[in-house]
């Protein structure tokens, strides 16, 4: 019975907490949380991307670790979110572990990469602008490579793989996503994705800066996205039948030389100047010259329905 009580007092505790919390606070997951469990009802995936978005990543408190958040309503929240974890782990211990939730399996992933047929768009951007700093540039092969680059990202972020982030995003990125992993580890939850699609692809910005090429996209994509524990497999957070739709802002970036350069043939050892793959002028080898590849620099979620 005093168990019962205990564990009664606790969940109310718990409740008043999340009311006050829910007050312009979201739950949010996703690489670099960038999804919301509680956003708008849209249900068109090419209804378009606000024109009001943030211009900085918007985290849900529990897993900020920066942005423009501060003073002293960001400690309040702290102080309060660390109180609720207090109530949830005492709440968890009470009850044998079992918090209600639904059963964390996984949905299959139909294995349907679709991205080859949706056409790539431009918007504010021409090709002829594109190929004045890209000269090779294949607006299908971008498309591919850009979304290529979201998927392993996502895959890599439920898998904590550390390792293939880093080769696909800038260190700064890098930096942040490993922070944000570790507060999941420490947690023991795992953030669940499957069955992404792309719907709709925008080119709609190319830069070059400090010998850089910057791309800018929008990207509207589509996938189950959910937090579990990672012991237990059950659901914390989100829904494992329902797919969320995430309206993207991303940027990737490279060197504005497409290729390495080339000082040295590896067959002869002869001087040579390149950097697009051709042959040796002194013994003729063919001399292929790895492509700088983009990595991803910036990932915001303009809108989600």
């Amino acid at each position: 019975m005093k168990d019962r009580k205990n564990k009664n007092i606790l969940t109310a505790l718990l409740v008043s907490l999340l009311l006050i919390l829910s007050i312009g606070n979201r739950v949010i997951a996703d690489s670099g949380f960038d999804t919301s469990y509680d956003s708008g009802s849209s249900s068109s995936y090419d209804s378009g991307w606000s024109s009001s978005s943030s211009s900085s990543y918007d985290y849900d408190d529990d897993y900020h670790y920066s942005g423009s958040g501060g003073g002293s309503g960001s400690i309040g929240t702290l102080i309060l979110v660390i109180i609720i974890i207090i109530v949830i782990v005492a709440i968890s211990n009470s009850s044998g572990g079992n918090n209600g939730g639904s059963s964390g399996i996984t949905p299959t992933d139909d294995g349907d990469d679709n991205a080859s047929n949706v056409t790539a768009e431009l918007s504010g951007v021409t090709i002829k602008k594109i190929k004045k700093l890209i000269p090779d540039f294949d607006l299908d092969t971008f498309k591919l490579q850009a979304f290529g680059i979201y998927k392993n990202l996502q895959k890599a972020w439920m898998d904590f793989d550390t390792d293939t982030i880093r080769d696909i995003v800038t260190d700064e990125m890098f930096n942040m996503y490993s922070m944000q992993l570790d507060t999941l580890r420490a947690k023991k939850q795992q953030n669940i994705m499957s069955s992404i699609k792309l719907h709709k692809f925008v080119i709609t910005d190319i830069k070059e800066e400090n010998n850089m090429v910057s791309i800018t996209t929008n990207m509207s994509i589509s996938m189950y996205d959910y937090i579990v524990n990672k012991e237990t497999k059950q659901v914390l957070r989100g829904s494992s039948s329902t797919k969320v739709n995430n309206y993207y802002e991303m940027t990737f970036v490279r060197d504005k030389e497409s290729g390495e350069k080339v000082e040295k043939c590896p067959s002869c050892g002869a001087p040579v100047n390149m950097n697009a793959s051709g042959k040796c002028p002194y013994c003729g080898t063919t001399i292929v010259v790895k492509a700088k590849d983009f990595v991803l620099s910036k990932k915001e979620n303009i809108r989600q329905s």
